[in-house]
């Protein structure tokens, strides 16, 4: 019996400290993430605005070159959709 009281004794403690500490994180955060590509954009455009060059760098592909993809909409561009 001592033991559960224990037990929870922690557990309440550890929720308190997550909402406590979750109230003061700042709301407002941002990430930012960016590369630096040594190559013209003539060479880069291509690979972006059509979908179906994704393969070549995307990372979902490396992960799973099994997965099934779908492609619907003009070749490249706007309009163009992966899924």
């Amino acid at each position: 019996m001592k033991l559960l009281k224990i037990l929870g004794l922690l557990l309440i403690t550890l929720i308190a400290v997550l909402l406590i500490g979750g109230m003061l994180i700042s709301s407002k955060f941002s990430v930012a993430r960016s590369v630096q590509i040594s190559a013209p954009p003539e060479k880069i455009f291509p690979l972006v605005s059509d979908p179906r060059a994704w393969k070549k760098w995307s990372v979902w592909n490396q992960r799973d070159p099994a997965m099934a993809i779908t492609y619907s909409g003009p070749p490249s561009g706007v309009g163009a959709v992966w899924a």
